[in-house]
């Protein structure tokens, strides 16, 4: 595909030929005559000589003279936001396979299940009663689908997804292979002969333009509601409790666990391994390192790490401190041979 067409209608600017031809993109190691790949590490820029790809997309505060005087391809698009820019190129250099609305005959479907139009459902996938189905919505294979739950419009459920009765899923909502929505909320009673299990009698709402990635799993509320705002974007292998509140445009990444009734704000990011308490409020804008453990409440636009957290300006200089604790140690015992 010409380069200018894959750039067409996005703000850029460039050194070299916008009409030369873009085979396919790669990555800076492997790329080769024909292909585009990104830079968007500034230690890359030592190594423009050998980058091999025809095309660059970097960003626009990185120095021009640089690339001008060691970059060997033939284009270079300067963007403000290379990485956005990159996805638009992917999405038209590999296009979504065209396919076919179809309604496996392998697939149950219960009754009073509303289907919407252009909808997929794939082999050995069960709806039960009283299910809604939105237009253009892709159900792959081995999905369930329990009663009275909702999904929206241009929705994609892949394969071994399990979606337990009541929930709502709104639109344009992606779930990798293996999500679990609406098991079981983690409750139980203390009596003398053990724990007893507490029905979850709520739901999990999950609003537009969300993807959960594999195996994770959003528990259902212990009586209302389980909200995963909109757009917000979660990782693989992350476990949600009841009662959880997720606001908007938030990021998850792996191995995250949120422990019921924590309340998070928008536009958080939030580090793999992280660890978060019960009944904890996050505020907007929140960015936690990975491994922390929030043991608190954190107030808006806070950065924190460490475990159990701490501002992240303090983590850092207790962390160097500790670093440097065996030296201190040699020291210390010096001092102490000496009395």
């Amino acid at each position: 595909m010409k380069l200018e067409k894959l750039l067409q209608g996005f703000e850029f600017e460039y050194k070299g030929n916008l009409e030369l031809d873009v085979s396919r993109a790669r990555s800076i190691e492997k790329s080769g005559k024909g292909d585009i790949t990104i830079v968007l590490r500034r230690e890359y820029l030592n190594i423009l000589e050998k980058i091999k790809a025809s095309v660059i997309i970097t960003h626009s505060r990185f120095n021009r003279k640089v690339f001008n005087e060691k970059f060997k391809g033939e284009t270079v698009i300067f963007s403000d936001n290379p990485l956005f820019l990159w996805a638009k190129v992917l999405e038209r250099l590999y296009p979504d396979e065209v396919r076919e609305a179809r309604i496996s005959s392998k697939a149950i479907v219960g009754k009073n299940v509303k289907i919407g139009k252009n909808v997929s459902i794939g082999d050995n996938t069960v709806i039960e009663d009283n299910v809604i189905i939105g237009d253009n919505t892709v159900i792959k294979h081995n999905v369930t689908i329990e009663k009275d739950s909702k999904i929206g419009n241009n929705c994609l459920i892949y394969s071994n997804v399990s979606i337990r009765k009541g929930s709502i899923i709104g639109n344009k909502v992606i779930l990798h292979p293996g999500v679990i929505i609406g098991s079981d909320g983690f409750g139980y009673a203390p009596t003398p002969s053990g724990s007893y299990k507490i029905p979850q009698i709520g739901i999990v709402r999950i609003e537009d333009d969300v993807e959960i990635g594999a195996n994770s799993c959003v528990d259902r509320a212990a009586l209302e509601e389980t909200v995963i705002g909109k757009g917000v974007k979660i990782d693989n292998l992350v476990q949600i409790g009841h009662n959880v509140i997720i606001g908007k445009n938030t990021i998850i990444a792996g191995m995250t666990g949120i422990a019921g009734s924590a309340k998070i704000g928008e536009n958080c990011l939030i580090g793999g391994a992280v660890g978060i308490a019960d009944h904890v409020t996050i505020g907007n804008n929140v960015k936690i390192a990975g491994g922390t453990g929030v043991t608190g409440n954190i107030p808006d636009n806070k950065i924190v790490a460490g475990y159990p957290m701490m501002d992240m300006k303090t983590w850092r200089l207790v962390f160097g401190t500790l670093r440097n604790f065996p030296s201190f140690k040699k020291k210390l015992d010096k001092l102490t041979e000496k009395d």
